[in-house]
């Protein structure tokens, strides 16, 4: 054997514990990134659907919210349009009540 197989060997047997904790880290190191990677994998289509769900939620919200909006706009307008018909009724009733005193009058 060459004397640096030796000195290798050597080094090796006095540094034991510091090159297995070193060996261990490396090892668990390893093994929580194949553990993160695989769970990014798994976890990304479940991410994917709950973020298209949750964004169907809030476009399905915001056309709600127009749609009471519009109804709302179109209640307020039938109520302000009705009350108008109701005063020209009013006043037609009114002529006609005027008109039917006129004509008892004449004769």
């Amino acid at each position: 054997m060459s004397q640096e197989k030796v000195d290798k060997k050597k080094y090796e047997k006095k540094h034991r514990k510091e090159i297995e904790k070193k060996n261990k880290l490396k090892k668990n190191i390893s093994i929580a990134a194949i553990i993160i990677v695989l769970l990014a994998i798994v976890a990304t289509p479940f991410g994917y659907t709950i973020y298209n769900n949750n964004k169907k939620d809030k476009e399905n919200q915001a056309m709600q919210q127009e749609l009471s909006d519009w109804l709302a706009t179109y209640t307020a307008t039938e109520d302000e349009s009705s009350e108008g018909d109701s005063d020209t009724e009013e006043a037609t009733d009114t002529e006609s009540a005027s008109e039917e005193s006129d004509t008892t009058e004449a004769e």
